[in-house]
C-alpha cells in the first residue's frame, strides 16, 4: 500500500534549520539563512502545485517574523501560476501578528476546509 498527502492543514514551530529540514510545516521562509534554494519549501512546491494537493493558510498581515508576502502571498501566487489556482486558499488575518489568537482557532473557513479534505480523504479509503 502506498501513502499519499492528499491535503494539508495545520501549523508548526520550526526552531531550528535541522528540524525545519525534517518537519513539513506551513512556515515557508524565503530565506533559509544559507541562501540555498534546495532547502527552502516555497522554492520545492511544483509536486504540490502539480498534484493539486489542496493547500489552506491563515496568515496574520502583520506578521513580523514570517512576513505574508514573502511566504503565504508567494506560496499562493506560485500554486496559482503552476496551475493549481482550485486547490490553494489564503485567509488574511487582519490585525494578526506571529501568533495564535482566539479567531484562529474559530475560522469557519480554515474548518471548512480541514472537515472537507478529511471527509475527502476518509471518502478515498473506501
Amino acid at each position: 500500500m502506498t501513502a499519499s498527502l492528499t491535503s494539508r492543514t495545520g501549523c508548526a514551530e520550526v526552531p531550528d534549520f535541522f528540524q525545519y529540514r525534517s518537519t513539513y510545516a506551513l512556515i515557508f521562509c524565503t530565506d533559509s539563512g544559507l541562501g540555498r534554494a534546495e532547502f527552502n519549501p516555497i522554492e520545492r512546491i511544483g509536486i504540490l502545485a502539480k498534484a493539486k494537493v489542496p493547500a489552506c493558510f491563515i496568515h496574520g498581515d502583520d506578521d513580523k517574523v514570517v512576513p505574508l508576502n514573502e511566504n503565504s502571498k508567494e506560496f499562493v501566487a506560485r500554486y496559482k501560476a503552476a496551475g493549481a489556482e482550485d486547490a490553494v486558499k489564503l485567509i488574511v488575518a487582519e490585525g494578526q501578528g506571529h501568533n495564535f489568537w482566539e479567531g484562529f482557532f474559530r475560522c469557519r473557513e480554515l474548518i471548512d476546509f480541514a472537515i472537507s479534505q478529511a471527509r475527502a480523504g476518509a471518502a478515498v479509503g473506501n
